[in-house]
């Protein structure tokens, strides 16, 4: 009988000493430093609401396409990542992102939390393979003391191209500075391929930017340079870059996206002014990009990651990141906003409203053909041969979309 108590006592302390359930261990990498503490507290807070599933995060600040380009094929490195648009439709045709479909379909996630424009890029051949995170808009930010300086009233949200045209000549003309900049951003100024009615793909597949429409926005863009003298040259944005020749007092205004609004605030301070692109062909637009989460189609955890990416879908998860980029999640927007004591319609309304267009993305070599769409416009403005280079480069892109 002794024995018997013995054994029975022993057992108890081997069960009561044995360790709790272990929880699936799954990783989740990102590059953007500037986001990483709101980040980690968004991993923290999933952690600590539940016991099942534990994420540790990486900040992979340098490289970090180079060391997703080996280790995502091979199911390493990573179970969930952070997918841009210019490599999302390549994931998604290598098999490399896992098809999250299912939770959408069961009502997990519902996609009528997110704008149509932040989700498009992630949405391919029927299904879904991410998770909108976040995503950034194009304004005009402005140096309010210039404008005081040259007596020119602050530009008005839905100003129109000859408005602006207008506002640059006052500027230049009362303090011999340049009004603004212009140079090769396609996320930048590409808003104006659409603005004049124009597309970046044809139904067919091919390049559809050779067009008069299009071609017509680009010498507009350049005539800031060449015809109305209001805008550095190529060249001299080489020498200076833009927003060193904003905060120098060198420049009035800027064309730039919503990554950069916490930048400028800083540095302006009072003087810090944002208004909404100029209305070109009397049709607002703006380019979009926003920024999934993904998780790995060789992850071993597949239903760990689905619960993970599920939670990242929530209102209060990405409230966690609206002090430094505007959260996917409708409404909050105003919440990312609210940082600032400025007026920044220009950056929040073109997603709730429908003006903006997702960030062109080709159906393969699409980081390069956004590229190559860069360097057409950067050409433009150098070399004030709209026509032939808008039509060279067509044929550039082409060549890609074979």
């Amino acid at each position: 009988m002794k024995k018997l108590l013995a054994l029975v006592l022993a057992l108890v302390f081997v069960l009561s000493a044995a360790p709790a359930f272990a929880a699936t261990e799954i990783e989740f990498v990102f590059w953007m430093s500037e986001q990483q503490d709101e980040i980690f507290e968004m991993v923290d807070a999933y952690n600590n609401s539940q016991s099942d599933v534990h994420v540790t995060a990486n900040l992979i600040s340098s490289g970090y396409w180079d060391k997703m380009g080996v280790a995502v094929p091979a199911g390493e490195g990573t179970d969930v990542l952070c997918v841009n648009a210019l490599h999302m439709v390549d994931y998604i045709k290598n098999g490399y992102l896992l098809d999250i479909s299912d939770l959408f379909e069961s009502g997990a996630i519902d996609l009528g939390n997110f704008a149509e424009s932040t989700y498009m890029t992630s949405t391919v051949g029927g299904k879904t393979w991410g998770i909108p995170k976040d995503y950034d808009t194009i304004a005009i930010v402005y140096n309010k003391a210039i404008f005081d300086e040259a007596g020119v009233a602050y530009p008005e949200n839905n100003w129109t191209w000859d408005e602006f045209v207008a506002t640059c000549q006052a500027i230049t003309d009362a303090t011999g500075l340049y009004a603004v900049a212009a140079n090769g951003s396609m996320q930048t100024f590409g808003y104006l391929t659409f603005a004049a009615g124009g597309k970046d793909f044809n139904e067919d597949g091919t390049c559809a930017l050779n067009s008069e429409e299009v071609i017509g926005a680009y010498q507009a863009l350049a005539d800031l340079i060449h015809v109305y003298k209001v805008a550095p040259t190529i060249e001299e944005l080489n020498e200076t870059d833009t927003a060193t020749m904003l905060l120098s007092d060198m420049l009035a205004m800027c064309f730039t996206g919503s990554w950069n609004v916490n930048y400028y605030s800083e540095q302006l301070g009072e003087n810090f002014g944002v208004v909404t692109l100029p209305i070109y062909n009397n049709t607002e637009a703006n380019i979009v990009h926003s920024v999934a989460f993904s998780g790995n189609a060789k992850t071993k955890n597949p239903e760990a990651v689905k619960d993970f990416l599920t939670y990242l879908a929530t209102y209060d998860a990405q409230a966690i990141t609206a002090s430094t980029v505007i959260p996917a999640f409708n409404g909050l927007v105003d919440v990312w906003a609210s940082n600032y004591d400025v007026d920044l319609t220009g950056f929040t309304t073109p997603v709730p409203n429908g003006t903006a267009v997702p960030l062109p993305c080709a159906p393969q070599n699409a980081a390069e053909i956004y590229t190559a769409m860069g360097n057409m416009i950067g050409d433009c403005l150098q070399f004030n041969n709209v026509a032939q280079t808008v039509a060279e480069y067509t044929a550039k892109i082409d060549e890609l979309l074979k």
